[in-house]
């Protein structure tokens, strides 16, 4: 089955820290979450997860997240408590696709990570979170945290997060990002489903968008197999 779901919501602002927490009644442990990402590595002002909202050359890696219950409050009893990000368990800065011009004499950086994150968590699934206009990295990260504890999601997550500029009034630059992020994304869902990985699709708000138009490319280019599971 698939469902696309398009409207937009007040977006988060880059600069504010993710106000998340899981609808879970009770406490959970932190949940890794893998991501793959166009965005550079955040200058000011320093960020939970370490990228920033300009376009650059991808890069990956592995995220622990603790997300707290809805309601949870600090020692003082007073003052909600979110989402947060801890230190990378790992970061590759060099991400890369494989290129078509170059031999395939060994496999590509993100062919590479892919791998290992199969291999470090045993799972055969990825439920895969693509974010919307006006979001910034950490958001994007804690979300798909969030999205695997509230469904109580068996595979793996991963965050593809495109550099949204993460502002109400960069509309019109995060349409353009998006559209940057295609190739990258399409290489991605190529080689997911190369290591014969079941995937569930959670596309929100202008990642609808992406998504859509990498199913387009991937018609054009005579790609029938199918890439995606599940979609929302």
């Amino acid at each position: 089955m698939t469902l696309g779901l398009g409207g937009c919501v007040v977006p988060n602002n880059i600069d504010a820290p993710p106000r998340v927490q899981s609808v879970w009644p009770k406490s959970w442990p932190e949940t890794d979450v893998f991501y793959v990402t166009d965005r550079g590595a955040s200058t000011t002002p320093p960020r939970m997860g370490g990228r920033g909202e300009n376009w650059a050359a991808p890069s990956c890696g592995r995220l622990p997240v603790t997300v707290p219950r809805t309601g949870a409050v600090g020692p003082d009893k007073k003052q909600l408590i979110f989402a947060t990000i801890g230190p990378a368990k790992y970061t590759i800065e060099d991400c890369a696709p494989p290129d078509p011009d170059q031999a395939e004499n060994e496999p590509a950086p993100l062919e590479k990570f892919l791998a290992r994150m199969v291999a470090e968590t045993g799972l055969n699934c990825v439920m895969l979170y693509v974010h919307g206009y006006g979001t910034g990295f950490d958001s994007a990260i804690t979300r798909a945290a969030q999205l695997s504890r509230d469904v109580s999601s068996r595979c793996i997550p991963l965050a593809f997060s495109w550099s949204s500029a993460g502002q109400v009034d960069r509309y019109v630059s995060d349409v353009e990002h998006s559209s940057y992020a295609v190739p990258l994304f399409h290489t991605l869902l190529t080689i997911l489903k190369q290591q014969h990985l079941r995937i569930d699709l959670v596309a929100h708000s202008m990642g609808t968008r992406l998504t859509l138009q990498t199913l387009v490319l991937l018609r054009r280019r005579c790609e029938t197999a199918p890439m995606i599971d599940e979609m929302i």
